[in-house]
């Protein structure tokens, strides 16, 4: 079993190659996220094309696949998406730069795990250009909001697909799970604050800074 896999069937980690394997995808709501961020710089009268940032590992399959995604996605929602691959740590605070030199108007983030490990390297380089997270963990530690995956459910998911195969079920046999709803959307009031955002109006937004951690 498998879990948290933002794409298992991404061309380097392509998890049907294997017999007797199923799992759970964290898979980001593209679509979410760009309306998102459309949304917040609607609300900030930013009417023109909004340059999307984003840093990612080049190693990382799921990474890869998701800066594609986005991607493919951005010129409905009137974004522009900018992209930096890094192979470690050390390199992120150059990426980010040369990402501010071409303009960006904001950062997104990816579950990227170098990423997000280093997130407040990413944060210190943006200053006050905002970033937009994948989960309510990086909207509670500095992100100004996320379309956030609920991984408690996830995880409750996978559980019962665990059962069914210890009860007899057979994996290959068991679809991968990809979440289509439980998603929060969340934001960070002082973040919004200190880069001069104000709250978009009709979206049941929750402020991850009264959620508990």
């Amino acid at each position: 079993m498998f879990t948290a896999v933002s794409d298992p069937t991404a061309e380097s980690a392509d998890f049907r190659a294997f017999e007797n394997v199923t799992g759970s995808s964290d898979r980001l709501p593209v679509a979410q996220q760009l309306q998102l961020i459309r949304d917040f710089f609607d609300a900030k009268d930013h009417t023109g094309t909004v340059t999307v940032a984003i840093v990612y590992t080049l190693t990382e399959a799921n990474s890869v696949s998701q800066v594609a995604q986005f991607e493919a996605a951005a010129a409905e929602y009137g974004v522009e998406i900018i992209s930096r691959g890094i192979n470690n740590a050390t390199e992120l605070s150059v990426a980010a730069d040369a990402l501010i030199g071409q303009g960006a108007d904001c950062f997104n983030n990816l579950t990227d795990n170098t990423v997000v490990q280093n997130l407040s390297i990413l944060l210190d380089r943006a200053g006050n250009i905002p970033v937009f997270g994948s989960e309510i963990e990086q909207v509670q530690n500095g992100c100004i909001a996320s379309c956030s995956l609920d991984y408690v459910e996830l995880g409750r998911q996978t559980g019962l697909m665990i059962a069914d195969i210890l009860e007899g079920a057979d994996p290959d046999d068991i679809d991968y799970l990809y979440i289509e709803d439980g998603y929060t959307v969340d934001y960070n009031s002082e973040v919004m604050a200190s880069c001069q955002f104000t709250l978009p109006a009709g979206e049941e937004y929750q402020n991850a800074n009264d959620v508990k951690a």
